[in-house]
């Protein structure tokens, strides 16, 4: 939902067996943060659940289904992109999924990184940082 730049992102952490995570390059098509990286996440719609979020965006933009997810926190962020000042608030969780990765057209490439080397990535989307630095797989 977004409403005067206020943003609410349900941000999912997907493990793989060697409990590395997936990260998502945003491709050169999408309006911001072009080739900047991410974890999957989407807006949250009007009426939306956060886990129907995450179902919705793992299956549009991954083309996986969500088989679980459990909350794990939320955390916020304010900053400008394009001139104009936003507020993400990040809810997120924990994710279980099943099926093969298909990227959408928002994103160019994908790679499972240990928790260390995604905190050393450059280029990742505001607040992504935050979020990493929350987690301790």
């Amino acid at each position: 939902m977004r409403d005067n730049g206020f943003v609410i992102l349900v941000t999912g952490v997907l493990c793989d067996a060697q409990e590395r995570i997936l990260l998502l390059k945003r491709s050169k098509t999408n309006k911001s943060f072009q080739e900047y990286w991410q974890l999957p996440e989407g807006k949250m719609e009007f009426g939306e659940q956060p886990r129907e979020t995450l179902a919705r965006e793992l299956d549009e933009e991954l083309g996986l289904k969500l088989k679980d997810a459990e909350s794990f926190d939320v955390c916020s962020k304010t900053f400008s992109v394009a001139g104009k000042r936003l507020h993400l608030l990040r809810i997120i969780m924990l994710t279980h999924y099943k099926g093969k990765i298909l990227l959408s057209k928002e994103h160019s490439e994908y790679k499972w990184v240990n928790l260390a080397q995604a905190r050393k990535m450059p280029k990742l989307v505001p607040g992504i940082k935050e979020v990493l630095t929350l987690l301790n797989l």
